[in-house]
């Protein structure tokens, strides 16, 4: 009589490179009102873990412990990724690592393309969204506003090179979280795999041009003095350096542990 063998509680590298070039070649062929509506959620649940990092990280008084409140903002941060993974939505940083697939041959250079720019644009619908509902609403205090802005204000006037290299380590945390969640066989197992290094990208004051998405306008909307241009230059240089993480990570991944 045959004993059933239980399966490992987590895949094997060279089965998570196969699953995301798999995932990557579905990606490719999903169409457009797909795109647009996974797009748009993907950004609105990154900025609701974006509002509560600002909501707990913002110091109410003088005596407030900056650094714990640094680490519950960035601990409430990763709910909007495991929204993303768990409900299969399109989030363009994680999306990245899409540019394994046509050095595979499973899609091509236009589809990687069409992906990314759709899924670009209504990230950055769906976070302005989140934006404007938190300032127009009233959700933020004196104090969370300041906060804000100080953030925000750092980030227009930042370097583009520190922006960059803060965006390459960011996606790599980022693509790393997706991938350690397609390893997991659980939905706890998931879960965590994903809160560990995107609480890390946050408490580290990384870029992520999605999360920026929000950040941004809602600073403009909130009064900062950076402008349009402050935080086009902001995003844009964290988005160079989010597409060179992910695409370097799971390249290298797949080089070193894909079958074919």
């Amino acid at each position: 009589m045959s004993t059933a063998v239980a399966p490992a509680p987590t895949a094997t590298p060279v089965e998570v490179v196969d699953a995301t070039l798999a995932s990557g070649k579905a990606k490719a062929a999903k169409p457009l009102v797909s795109l647009i509506i996974l797009g748009f959620f993907a950004g609105a649940a990154i900025s609701l873990g974006a509002v509560g990092n600002v909501i707990l990280a913002a110091p109410q008084s003088e005596t407030d412990s900056v650094g714990l409140l640094r680490f519950l903002g960035s601990a409430v941060f990763p709910v909007g990724l495991m929204a993303i993974v768990l409900l299969g939505m399109e989030l363009f940083t994680s999306n990245t690592m899409m540019a394994a697939g046509p050095l595979r041959g499973r899609f091509s250079w236009g589809a990687m393309l069409r992906n990314w720019g759709i899924v670009y644009l209504f990230n950055f619908v769906g976070a302005f969204a989140i934006a404007a509902a938190a300032i127009k609403s009233g959700l933020f205090d004196a104090q969370m506003t300041d906060f804000l802005l100080t953030l925000t204000d750092k980030k227009a006037h930042a370097g583009a090179g520190s922006i960059v290299v803060k965006g390459i380590l960011c996606n790599v945390l980022v693509c790393a979280a997706v991938l350690m969640a397609t390893a997991a066989r659980h939905t706890v197992g998931k879960l965590f795999g994903i809160w560990f290094p995107i609480m890390l990208f946050v408490l580290l004051g990384f870029e992520h041009c999605v999360a920026n998405m929000f950040y941004m306008p809602a600073g403009l909307l909130a009064g900062a003095e950076y402008g349009l241009g402050g935080m086009v230059y902001n995003i844009l240089w964290a988005s160079v350096g989010n597409l060179i993480g992910g695409a370097g990570l799971f390249i290298g991944l797949m080089l070193s542990h894909s079958r074919s």
